[in-house]
């Protein structure tokens, strides 16, 4: 009977890796799970054509982990002045979600901004859902706000 860490089938093991990474990453704005999923899926895909011991696949994940935050701390400098949508600090809106500090809410601007309506939103302050709130600085897709009293 086959080990469960046999060399034949661990492969799929690392592919199972980077899917639940991914899945984690769809629900970060970190991309640091995107780096683990990226580092997953490169040994995974390794080893499935080529046998490699579980000490030399864990270098190689450690390898491409590193390269990839790497890279990861270099894009969004070039990221940010090719897709920053154009919201400006100021713009009122509304929460339609409830945000609190280190969660994610939903805000509702009075006027579209490159078609968007609602965009999720962070704050350092608690805010309920149906206060108004103002735009201190965008963070790539996502807004900063704070409450308006």
């Amino acid at each position: 009977m086959e080990s469960f860490l046999s060399i034949n089938t661990i492969w799929w093991q690392w592919v199972i890796v980077a899917i639940i990474f991914l899945v984690i990453e769809m629900f970060t704005i970190t991309m640091n799970a995107l780096a683990v999923a990226i580092a997953a899926l490169s040994v995974g895909v390794l080893i499935y054509f080529k046998e490699l011991a579980f000490n030399y696949q864990l270098a190689i994940f450690f390898i491409i982990f590193i390269i990839a935050l790497t890279l990861k701390a270099l894009l969004p400098k070039s990221i940010k002045e090719i897709k920053e949508p154009s919201v400006e600090a100021g713009l009122i809106g509304v929460a339609s979600k409830d945000i609190k500090p280190l969660l994610v809410g939903k805000v509702e601007l009075k006027a579209p901004v490159n078609g968007i309506k609602t965009w999720n939103a962070v704050s350092s302050f608690d805010i309920k859902k149906g206060k108004k709130v103002r735009v201190i600085k965008i963070k790539g897709e996502l807004l900063e706000v704070e409450p308006i009293l």
